[in-house]
């Protein structure tokens, strides 16, 4: 939408995306709010996930040229965002990533990636927080999540016991369907 401080127009002749915030108080949602500038640049930004506890959100943010995006994590503290932190490059590539989940934990991230040596157009990874903090090196889910269309939309449940994503290409009814896993029996 177009907004006081950012009015740019993308090559689809649409205003950028941004990231704003309502809260539900007594059964009724406030005004919008637009997130400050640690959130919104001058870019598209899009909030992809947010932690079960609800401090800890991942951001799609698209490169300056518009090629692509690449993902972030900011953390909200003290109320207050801070500034987003781009993921390793264990999770972003040249190539575009754009959809990710976390654990209920945090311990576990699940993304999309359209990186070459997938089985084809986006597949789904998995990274894990390693004791440092950083994050461990991208598993690729396999063939029997992994199309040569695409899957994407990662989102895991609280017990992480079920993984649900979007794919054209598991014979679906047409266009993108929904579709669950359970982790530890299909990787």
């Amino acid at each position: 939408r177009k907004n006081e401080t950012f009015d740019k127009l993308d090559p689809n002749n649409e205003y950028f995306e941004d990231i704003y915030m309502a809260q539900k108080i007594d059964g009724q949602w406030s005004n919008i709010e637009m997130l400050g500038k640690e959130i919104n640049t001058k870019s598209h930004e899009a909030t992809v996930a947010i932690s079960g506890d609800g401090n800890t959100m991942i951001i799609y943010r698209t490169r300056r040229n518009l090629t692509g995006g690449d993902l972030y994590l900011t953390e909200k503290l003290d109320g207050e965002w801070s500034k987003p932190e781009k993921l390793n490059d264990n999770i972003n590539t040249p190539f575009q990533e754009a959809s990710a989940c976390l654990s209920d934990d945090g311990q576990v991230m699940y993304f999309s990636s359209t990186r070459p040596e997938g089985h084809g157009g986006k597949d789904l990874y998995i990274v894990r927080r390693l004791p440092t903090g950083d994050w461990s090196k991208a598993e690729n889910l396999g063939p029997n999540i992994n199309t040569k269309f695409d899957e994407d939309a990662p989102c895991i449940n609280k017990e992480q016991t079920a993984l649900y994503f979007s794919s054209n290409g598991h014979n679906t009814i047409g266009g993108y369907d929904i579709f669950k896993v359970n982790p530890e029996e299909e990787f």
